[in-house]
């Protein structure tokens, strides 16, 4: 017997397809998840995504952001990480990697990763303060002396540079 018009390939794609879900797919149901505070629900299926395509860089993005949330930032540095190899360029991921940095007294890595930043958006102030901070608790009083006065010069009246401002004065 011979079967005209059939394709296996096809069919089996169509199964594939019915079964597990296309990455954007799994990217909407992560949003939704994420918006719906299912972030074990969101994280499985960014999991899974990434699965499919590893470097999936709107994956790797909530990834990231969603492990910030939850305060893991140890594990929030590996998507983040990779997020910024892929886009050298990419101000925000450098900016994650250099908080996830400072939260794990990690203050050398968070203070080059926080100057890649600072070339790129030298106005950016709550860099400026990671910055500082990162300078004053290594010791580097002069640095963290100047990315204070900066980020005084662009929000005088912010809070916490205005605090790191009185702390480098004592």
């Amino acid at each position: 017997l011979l079967r005209v018009g059939f394709h296996e390939s096809a069919g089996s794609q169509n199964r594939r397809s019915m079964v597990s879900p296309d990455t954007e797919t799994l990217l909407r149901m992560a949003r939704e998840g994420l918006q719906g505070n299912d972030t074990q629900g969101a994280l499985i299926k960014l999991d899974q995504l990434l699965s499919i395509n590893p470097d999936h860089t709107n994956a790797l993005r909530l990834k990231g952001r969603i492990l910030m949330m939850e305060n893991r930032h140890e594990d929030a540095l590996q998507p983040l990480g990779q997020l910024a190899e892929l886009e050298p360029e990419n101000a925000d991921a450098w900016f994650s990697i250099a908080v996830c940095h400072k939260h794990l007294r990690n203050h050398q890595e968070a203070i080059r990763a926080g100057e890649r930043v600072a070339s790129s958006q030298p106005g950016r102030v709550a860099n400026l303060i990671n910055l500082a901070d990162s300078y004053r608790v290594v010791g580097n009083s002069d640095q963290a002396r100047y990315y204070t006065d900066r980020a005084l010069k662009i929000e005088p009246e912010n809070p916490s540079a205005k605090r790191l401002d009185e702390m480098l004065r004592k």
